[in-house]
This record gives C-alpha cells, structure tokens and sequence, in this order.
C-alpha cells in the first residue's frame, strides 16, 4: 500500500462504520404516524372497502378510540398508540346475501393488495399496521378496524380532542329493510 492510501484508511473506515450504524438504527426504529393520518386512513379503508358495497348498505359508527400500546419486555409504553374504531350495519342482509356482502367486501380489500383470510363467518386482514374484520354476528355484520402504532397524543400536538366523533353506536340487529339485501 501507499503511503497516501495508508493515511486516509481511518477515515474511510470510519465514514463506513458510521453511515452503517446509521442505516441499522434507522431500520430497527419503528416509524410512527400521527392519530390524525391513523384516523383518516382507517375511515379511507371503511369507506374503500364496506361503503363502497352496492347496493349501498346503512351504517353505524362507533367513535374512535385509542389504547396505549406496552412494550412486551419491559411493560412500559413506548409512546404509541392503537387507534381502533366499528361499524355496525344497520341494513337487515338476508342469509342469501351474506355471502354477496363478504365476497364484495374481499374484492375490494384484494384490489388495494391486502391478503385477505376468510372463514364462514369472517373475513380477516393482519397486514402491516392494519387489522381489518368483518364479521357475521349473530345480530348482524360488525367491522372493526385497527391501526398500530401512531403516534401518542399525549407527546405531540397532532390530535385535537375537540375533533368530532361520530355518535357511539350500539351493536343490535339491522332495523333498516332493504328491497335488495334483505330478501
């Protein structure tokens, strides 16, 4: 080796040990969104994926709400959240329809590259930070939806708790016939 070549091997080295350990703690770090972009993106997914459903179907929505997540180790919270909220259908769907509904419903989510699971009763998305459900209860279809992590809210300043929240609503069965779904 030269003596110009030796004199700079330090500071190489250290440059590529540096811009290393850079990129491995920039892929061990969770990223996390804001409650506000976790709220819009799982009303996008509802209104993607059971909203666009036709005919349309009626709906009713529980307000959103967030669960502060805990490390498994230590039990302690890392400073995000899961924001979760349902939708309960209000529309009566007949048993021949059910599978109309579910068939619909998995169309779309496979149009937006989700991988489905589906059983009798349910269909199932565990994709990422999304968790999708539809499900046929004994009283009628339910979906709840998830999204995790976001950020805290109580470390930033992205959510407004003066936001408004749909009315709480109650999972019954549908009241709401239909010419087309209820038969």
């Amino acid at each position: 080796m030269t003596k110009r070549f030796r004199r700079f091997l330090p500071a190489v080295a250290l440059l590529l040990a540096t811009g290393l350990l850079t990129g491995c703690s920039t892929l061990s770090s969770p990223t996390t969104v804001s409650v506000f972009d976790a709220r819009q993106e799982l009303d996008a997914l509802m209104d993607y994926t059971v909203g666009a459903v036709n005919p349309k179907l009626e709906w009713a929505s529980d307000p959103y709400s967030m669960a502060e997540d805990k490390d498994d180790l230590t039990g302690k919270e890392p400073g995000t959240v899961t924001v979760y909220t349902a939708r309960h259908l209000k529309t009566i769907v007949g048993p021949s329809k059910a599978e109309e509904l579910f068939s619909a419903v998995e169309k779309r989510l496979r149009e937006k590259d989700y991988r489905p699971e589906r059983t009798a009763r349910s269909l199932t998305v565990t994709q990422g930070r999304i968790y999708f459900n539809l499900e046929n209860h004994q009283d009628g279809f339910g979906v709840r939806v998830e999204y995790g992590p976001a950020a805290d809210p109580h470390n930033s300043t992205v959510f407004d708790p003066a936001t408004p929240v749909v009315e709480q609503a109650v999972m019954s069965r549908g009241t709401v016939t239909d010419p087309y779904w209820s038969h």
